[in-house]
């Protein structure tokens, strides 16, 4: 009877040195790829959501204005108010937004670095990417502008049953 084992083998080096230099291009391409695809998507959803989000707003707070203007009798302060806070929050958001991406890009950049200077092998620096991984305050700050996103949503559809209140109560 023979003791056939398996042969073992090496776990596979994920370090920058000891990568080859096919090994080495495709990760700087990949690296690459997903720094321009976060920048993408992050701006063009940024971008969007700020559009819509002030049009809605400023939309709502014109109307208000026109109506007041005309001499109506309602009174249209409080959904003004909700129109105006809706708009203001859209540029918290944006401003949030901002940093989460610029700090997105430096801590990729940052962690890329580590790899290549041979800090961190590949796996490392994958992890060290993913959201789950971020420093406390970029994750607080994502979750602020997501909150202040929707504040402004809510702020406009306040502003809609202000106003609408305002034209059925008086």
């Amino acid at each position: 009877m023979t003791d056939e084992r398996p042969e073992q083998t090496q776990a596979p080096d994920n370090s920058w040195v000891g990568a080859s230099d096919d090994l080495r291009q495709a990760r700087l391409k990949h690296a690459d790829r997903l720094a321009t695809t976060y920048q993408e998507l992050i701006q063009k959803q940024v971008e969007a959501i700020s559009k819509f989000l002030l049009l809605v707003n400023a939309g709502g707070a014109a109307t208000v204005l026109s109506a007041m203007a005309q001499g109506v009798e309602d009174d249209f302060r409080l959904a003004l108010t909700f129109f105006v806070l809706g708009i203001a929050f859209v540029g918290l958001a944006m401003a949030s937004s901002w940093w989460i991406y610029q700090s997105g890009s430096r801590a990729h950049a940052s962690h890329f670095t580590r790899h290549v200077q041979g800090e961190i092998d590949w796996l490392d620096y994958m992890k060290a990417i993913q959201p789950e991984h971020w420093s406390f305050s970029r994750r607080l700050n994502e979750r602020c502008a997501n909150f202040i996103y929707w504040a402004s949503f809510f702020l406009f559809l306040g502003g809609c049953i202000a106003g609408a209140f305002s034209i059925w109560c008086h």
